[in-house]
């Protein structure tokens, strides 16, 4: 394992809201009826803001996500419609590569943040009248990335370093 050197030092939500569909149903079994049937679109936006000054060996980055899940379009029923915003603060070690800063700290940041989106919306669903909503897992790694091909999985020594 090697530690990245982004660092999480605060997040706050500031924008939350879940709508649960009115329940129009006569039985649990026409409610799973429907269910089954039902779609949503998610949708994710980030945002990169990096500070005016360096704290020390430091620079500080804003991350803003986010996340939007509605019931997809032509769809007759959509349990939840949610919107949640969170908005992450990040320090940077000051000697990472000032050009690829603004790609690692979006990318790691979002997946941080993200986990955090999946949390919260998964324990607010869940106290609705509906099963409650779990995010996909994702990446916010750029298509570049991911389009490797999978390769055999080999042991790698894990060794944790400042």
């Amino acid at each position: 394992m090697q530690l990245l050197p982004l660092n999480l030092k605060n997040y706050c939500v500031t924008n939350f809201s879940v709508k649960a569909a009115e329940m129009q149903f006569s039985s649990p079994e026409e409610v799973d009826a429907i269910l089954s049937k039902s779609t949503a679109n998610m949708t994710t936006r980030v945002q990169l803001a990096r500070g005016a000054s360096e704290l020390g060996n430091v620079s500080v980055w804003k991350v803003t996500l986010n996340v939007s899940c509605v019931p997809a379009p032509g769809t007759k029923f959509g349990p939840y419609t949610v919107e949640l915003e969170l908005i992450g603060f990040f320090e940077l070690r000051s000697d990472f590569d000032a050009d690829k800063a603004p790609q690692f700290v979006s990318t790691n940041g979002a997946s941080v943040l993200y986990g955090v989106a999946r949390e919260l919306i998964v324990t607010m669903t869940g106290k609705g009248p509906y099963p409650p909503v779990l995010l996909p897992i994702t990446t916010f790694a750029p298509d570049k990335l991911i389009e490797q091909p999978l390769q055999e999985p080999t042991q790698v020594e894990s060794k944790a370093s400042p």
